[in-house]
Order: structure tokens, then sequence, then C-alpha cells
């Protein structure tokens, strides 16, 4: 048996969790209440296809095993990090990813576009990722979370500018950029 999720029209309407079947439907008044998806696990790397045979030095879980697992242990939406490559095409990006998940999870997906931007030289063509247009694309396709390097890393201090640029975009795309700062205290800086 199936759930609906309805919520009533107005500014702080209510949440309503209503059954599929129509005759004798229960209503559970979720006023004042903090309704979530299940757990959601926040941060993995699985692989978008199968590898057969798995690579024993590299991630063995993919979209299936991994949703499979997440789903054992009662986590019902799972943030994977999927790198796309300076030189990709966002809308490519974009259908190679949601062709995958398509494919391959079960669990419900949010898709974090781990990047990393490089600075290039004055006169240059400018790198990608660090340009308005990507990130238009990648949002209006639903990707809206980007980032993802270690801030002790020497890459980021040698592409710190080209980070900079690829923030501004991103945020005037209304997405959101994370660095993993590799503090104890803080391990995300959400930008």
């Amino acid at each position: 048996m199936g759930s609906l999720l309805r919520a009533r029209s107005g500014r702080r309407s209510p949440a309503t969790v209503r059954t599929c079947s129509a005759a004798g439907a229960r209503e559970i008044d979720a006023s004042g209440m903090l309704l979530l998806p299940g757990i959601v696990d926040t941060h993995t790397h699985l692989n978008l296809e199968p590898i057969v045979p798995p690579n024993p030095k590299g991630n063995a879980d993919d979209l299936t095993s991994g949703s499979a697992a997440a789903l054992a242990g009662g986590i019902t939406t799972v943030s994977d990090f999927i790198r796309i490559e300076n030189n990709e095409d966002p809308n490519a990006y974009a259908d190679r990813v949601i062709g995958a998940i398509q494919k391959y999870s079960i669990a419900d997906m949010f898709i974090h576009v781990s990047i990393n931007p490089v600075s290039v030289p004055a006169g240059s063509p400018p790198d990608p990722l660090t340009q308005q247009k990507t990130f238009d694309v990648l949002a209006a396709r639903g990707f809206v979370s980007t980032g993802e390097d270690f801030l002790a890393r020497e890459s980021f201090d040698k592409n710190s500018l080209a980070w900079m640029k690829t923030f501004r975009a991103s945020g005037k795309a209304q997405g959101c950029s994370t660095l993993y700062t590799e503090s104890l205290k803080q391990q995300w800086l959400t930008i």
C-alpha cells in the first residue's frame, strides 16, 4: 500500500499524509511536525554502473549495491558525489547521471556534482566549471549542489581563483557549493 503526501493550500499549511486508497483513507494531521523522507545519507561515492569484476583498490559499491545497503539500514535517500569533467557538456553530464540512476538505483538519489575547476593563464579560454552558463544548465536539470575539494590540498591553493569564480557562478544559479575543510570542528564549509 502506497502513500501520498499532500499539503493544504496556504502560507504555512500543515502537511497531511493520505493512503492511496480512496474509500476509508486515513488522514494524519502533521501540524507542527517535521516530516522527513526516512534517513538521508548525505555523502557517498558510488559508481554509476556495476564494475565487473570490482576493483580491489577502488570503490566496489555502485548505485544498485549502495542503494540496497542503504535501504536495508533504513536510509531512503542517498546523496552521491558524481564527478563532472572540466570539458564535459553539462547536459551530457545530466543525461549520463540521470540515465544511470533510472537504470541502476533503487533508493531516491540526490546528486552532488563533484567538480575540480582549474585556473587558466590570462588570455586562455575559461574553464567551463567557472562559467555561469554551466551552472544554469545544471540547475535547470535539477543539480543544485556542487563542490568538494580538500582545502589542505595543493590543488585548491593552485586553483583558488577558479574556485571563487565557481562559487559565484553556482550561487547565481541558486546552487550550494561545499568544500571539505579537514577540521575536526567543521568538516564542511558551505557557501
